[in-house]
């Protein structure tokens, strides 16, 4: 990623929690399709988003990390309430 110039300052491990994974489904004869994510580490450290608060994620913390990007991906493997912070 940051040879084609992501930013991943901000991107974080959790050395001890094995990582996530996604699983899709097609059922051959109708051609549907069921997903499975099984969370892992994505869903690890994300509890100081969940409101403003002294130790929480705030709205001024949050547009500091966007500040002059132009993309942001939002991620389905982590908790909305994270996406939701970003998205507003």
């Amino acid at each position: 990623l940051t040879d084609a110039g992501v930013d991943v300052s901000q991107c974080g491990t959790c050395a001890d929690v094995p990582s996530g994974r996604g699983y899709v489904f097609l059922q051959e004869e109708s051609g549907k399709v069921s997903a499975v994510v099984v969370g892992g580490s994505n869903v690890e450290g994300w509890s100081d988003w969940k409101q403003e608060s002294d130790t929480g994620i705030t709205t001024e913390y949050i547009d500091s990390l966007l500040q002059d990007k132009s993309c942001v991906l939002l991620q389905r493997e982590i908790p909305e309430y994270v996406n939701y912070a970003i998205a507003k």
